[in-house]
């Protein structure tokens, strides 16, 4: 899947390469700039467990169409997740072996800060499946390529997910501001029914594009952020990614309604 050229001139930056890989799929974007106009290129496939080697063919190919090399990139930007453990650890060691190699700075964008901007509304509910009967969650308002976080970004059950979504909501209707975004709420029928009682659209975003990271990190390129390759590291939540038997029996009693 892959985009045409973009125009949007209001959001000054440089040449900015980014990468998304906290799913199965392998998303590569880049923006830059040219007479006076900036433009983004992107393109999304699903990899498999080839995200190391297509991340590195795309983005090859995407600044050769543009007429660009590495060395004219400003910035690198990467999906830090959550997402999938192994994707998430792609991402950052890519961005980092190319940030070390041309010294430049680079932008950890959450891939739930993506989706919100990927979302198109003011305000954005994120849940995204974390597996584990789990979902990952947070609460963001985006004004055009700023996204920042209105609630802190967390893993819960389906249930106390939507709690905690469903208190950031104001009163009222609230339809019209408010987006759902994410595959979290089609996965899980408890929280797909509170937000849609609600009165929300939930848009089933299956994984954070590129091309949003790209945006994302432009912005804060222009407002004078950044970080070393050094510093970059990916986005966990959580630190744990199986149960162990006693834990697998209590979740099946649990879903069963029978614990003991």
């Amino acid at each position: 899947m892959q985009s045409g050229i973009q125009s949007n001139a209001s959001v000054p930056h440089g040449v900015i390469l980014a990468l998304s890989t906290s799913t199965s799929w392998c998303s590569v974007a880049l923006r830059w700039r040219r007479a006076g106009r900036s433009h983004c290129r992107e393109h999304s496939e699903l990899a498999g467990q080839q995200h190391s080697h297509r991340a590195l063919v795309i983005a090859r190919e995407l600044m050769t169409d543009a007429g660009l090399a590495l060395a004219d990139v400003d910035a690198l930007a990467f999906d830090a997740g959550p997402g999938s453990f192994t994707g998430i650890r792609i991402g950052c060691g890519l961005a980092q072996g190319l940030g070390f190699a041309i010294g430049k700075p680079l932008f950890a964008v959450s891939s739930l800060e993506a989706l919100a901007w990927q979302a198109g509304a003011a305000n954005a509910l994120v849940a995204i499946d974390a597996r584990m009967q789990q979902v990952y969650h947070g609460v963001f308002r985006v004004d055009g390529a700023d996204v920042s976080a209105a609630a802190p970004l967390q893993v819960d059950d389906p249930e106390r997910a939507a709690e905690q979504l469903l208190s950031c909501l104001p009163d009222g209707d609230c339809a019209g501001d408010w987006l759902a975004v994410g595959d979290g709420f089609e996965k899980y029928p408890t929280l797909h029914q509170a937000i849609r009682e609600r009165g929300l659209s939930i848009l089933n975003t299956q994984f954070a594009r590129a091309d949003a990271v790209a945006a994302i990190a432009a912005y804060r390129l222009a407002q004078g952020a950044g970080m070393e390759a050094a510093r970059a590291s990916p986005i966990y939540v959580r630190d744990k990614v199986a149960l162990d038997v006693d834990e697998q029996r209590l979740a099946r009693a649990s879903r069963s309604g029978v614990v003991g």
